[in-house]
């Protein structure tokens, strides 16, 4: 999924017209087996959490914070920048293990429900907020 113009090449798919949630993005990550960002310099892309949370063994690069949802071997495969041929392994090795992409996704799933969920990590933000505000109150009540 892009937006950008890209050249059509056999066996590759372009879509230009995704949007964020929407059914038909959903629908491709659910007949994907493998969710591939290969990155120079993306922080955190929230299609990793996307992509994790539809069951996908994750492959991207190790930059920003990108490691706290692939974790190499658990969710799915870390490579260098601008490696292709550590890519195409790491590819391949997937592609050729269904056992060990499912186990990947597996994880990627539990894993971005249980840490980068919205709903449950905006309720540990206003329970933070609220025990260091309440902690704020009782020191100026003891003051």
């Amino acid at each position: 999924m892009t937006r950008t113009a890209v050249s059509p090449e056999p066996g590759l798919f372009i879509y230009n017209d995704m949007q964020p949630n929407s059914p038909q993005l959903k629908q491709l990550f659910f007949d994907s087996d493998i969710f591939c960002l290969p990155t120079f310099g993306d922080c955190l892309p929230m299609a990793l959490a996307e992509a994790g949370a539809a069951g996908l063994p994750l492959v991207s690069c190790n930059v920003a914070a990108i490691p706290e949802i692939v974790r190499p071997g658990k969710t799915g495969y870390l490579v260098p920048p601008g490696k292709i041929d550590q890519l195409k392994n790491v590819l391949q090795r997937l592609i050729d293990n269904p056992d060990l992409r499912l186990d990947l996704g597996e994880q990627a799933a539990q894993l971005v429900k249980a840490e980068h969920d919205a709903e449950r990590n905006a309720q540990r933000l206003l329970d933070l907020l609220k025990s260091i505000a309440d902690k704020s109150n009782l020191e100026a009540q003891n003051e």
